[in-house]
């Protein structure tokens, strides 16, 4: 991933390129994000070089079925960009069987050739913490939905920005934006703030929510309700079509697709 003015951005990106490039065994990809002095360091201790870890890798020493990372931190620091966490792994060699390992591990990337790159990786094994239960990661996917309605009423859509993935989308017969900086703006240029114009609150209700690993999907009603010159009126019944993904453990939209149902004087501005 090239280096841009907004280190953040990166930093998001850095972890899960790097674990989707080994699962995937994209040898290519791999060799554009080692540093030149890259130091690999496995959870038994062994200790690879750039060129040894390629080496592995394309011999089939090492094969992933899955690498999902939970609880990341991110320190963006002078030159550098450090990701520690927990990291659960299915790891074997090709044709062999896989184990799952559950690491601590530790990223250091580096500015180097217009891109960052990783310079160092050491992992430690850990004792196995047990996943979230389905309720558990229900209430935690309801309360996304809940923060998004928040943030939206009070006009603070950098927080419903957040919500969303990377390459989150929002969609409606009326427009789309795509990551949270596009998002952002776009509601920023559609919903009106507070002095702006009329007022509205969201309702959800009738939620369904099905969920497969690390990706979920929901569908429910929702209600939007809007001050007037006369007083409270309703003017949205439509239907919220969400996708969702872990990262890091924490749930994010994927996408969002607001169907309108049935549809009154939103009063939004002039596009």
């Amino acid at each position: 991933m090239t280096t841009s003015s907004d280190p953040a951005v990166e930093a998001a990106g850095l972890e899960p390129a790097l674990y989707d490039a080994l699962v995937r065994g994209d040898l290519d990809a791999l060799d554009g994000m080692l540093a030149a002095e890259a130091t690999y360091v496995h959870s038994n201790g062994t200790t690879d070089t750039r060129e040894t870890f390629l080496a592995s890798l394309r011999a089939g020493q090492y094969t992933y079925a899955f690498i999902r990372p939970e609880h990341s931190r991110v320190s963006i620091l002078p030159g550098a960009i450090v990701v520690t966490g927990r990291v659960s792994m299915s790891v074997g060699p090709r044709g062999g069987s896989q184990v799952v390992v559950p690491l601590l591990s530790t990223l250091v990337f580096i500015a180097e050739a217009g891109r960052w790159r990783l310079l160092r990786r050491h992992a430690t094994r850990v004792a196995e913490t047990p996943r979230p239960s389905l309720a558990d990661d229900k209430d935690a996917i309801r309360e996304v939905m809940a923060r998004y309605c928040h943030a939206m009423d009070a006009g603070r859509f950098d927080g419903v920005a957040a919500l969303f993935m990377p390459q989150g989308e929002w969609t409606t017969d009326y427009g789309a934006a795509i990551g949270p900086a596009e998002i952002e703006a776009f509601l920023t240029g559609l919903v009106p703030r507070k002095g702006e114009g009329p007022q509205r609150k969201h309702y959800i209700t009738n939620i369904v929510i099905r969920i497969d690993g690390d990706s979920a999907e929901a569908v429910s009603d929702y209600l939007v309700i809007r001050e007037s010159e006369t007083g409270l009126i309703p003017v949205m019944g439509g239907t919220y079509k969400d996708r969702f993904q872990r990262f890091a453990g924490t749930w994010f939209f994927r996408r969002k697709e607001l169907v309108h149902d049935i549809a009154g004087d939103m009063a939004l501005k002039p596009r």
